[in-house]
């Protein structure tokens, strides 16, 4: 969704200011490391969108890690701000691709979980995945039959399902005798210490009753993966007040020791 809303910021302007509040806090903790001692990571992942054919320049995608090496703490904060710096254009330039285009069939989030989460997961420390989404797993409808699922069981979550739930007073029943959720994936990822934080979980034009509905597919499937907190905040028209709520999931934020580490 590329236009706002009457009375609402552009969602592209409204995203870029909860990643900048992303990165901010990423570099309060560096900064209370004094540079040299950041072993924590910050990546900004794009799932595939099936179809497209115009593919995110590499160099952007690239540019969205910021993985300090032993060299790169080993000089401090100018090192620091000179990596912010490029991931900060890395952000500017994929956001500006996302403005550009005019195709757009879905992210494939449980694609993503299935075959490439555990490039970025590192076991021994707490890894945190937070997921600017609104919840739902829509893919353009020429593609879904390509999906895998089981009775139920998908790879997706579509608007028109949620709502057939969300006006069924009955609805709790009806999805456990029916089995819906999503589709396993079969892995565990206990070993990463993985805390997961979903936000602007569900469109404004829609209702805030389809939150428990979205829980429901959500919680059981991370539960099944071994993920060890979750956490989901409806859409807000501030993005300050998500940017809050990030940095009250992210915290405390305690000192590196041995056994507790975070990534």
């Amino acid at each position: 969704m590329k236009d706002k809303l009457p009375g609402q910021e552009r969602p592209i302007e409204k995203d870029k200011k909860i990643v900048k509040g992303i990165i901010d806090h990423y570099e309060g903790f560096a900064r209370k490391t004094f540079y040299i001692g950041n072993l924590n990571r910050l990546t900004f992942v794009v799932p595939k969108q099936p179809g497209i054919q115009k593919l995110i320049p590499q160099e952007t995608i690239e540019g969205l890690k910021f993985w300090p090496t032993n060299e790169d703490r080993a000089k401090g904060a100018p090192r620091f701000r000179e990596m912010k710096e490029s991931l900060s254009k890395s952000v500017e330039s994929l956001y500006k691709f996302v403005d550009d285009r005019q195709e757009f069939t879905g992210s494939d989030i449980w694609g993503w979980f299935k075959v490439s989460a555990e490039e970025y997961l590192q076991p021994n420390y707490t890894n945190y995945i937070i997921c600017i989404s609104d919840g739902y797993l829509y893919l353009n409808r020429m593609y879904i039959p390509s999906l895998p699922r089981k009775g139920n069981k998908t790879a997706v979550i579509l608007h028109s399902v949620v709502e057939e739930f969300s006006n069924d007073p009955d609805w709790k029943t009806e999805f456990i005798n029916g089995e819906y959720g999503l589709l396993s994936i079969e892995k565990d990822f206990s070993d990463y210490d993985v805390k997961f934080l979903m936000v602007e979980v569900g469109l404004p034009t829609l209702r805030v009753k389809d939150l428990p509905i979205l829980r429901a597919y959500w919680e059981p499937w991370l539960t099944e993966m071994g993920i060890s907190k979750m956490d989901f905040i409806h859409t807000q028209d501030d993005p300050q007040i998500v940017i809050e709520s990030i940095n009250e999931f992210l915290s405390p934020i305690k000192p590196l020791e041995s056994g507790n580490k975070e990534k």
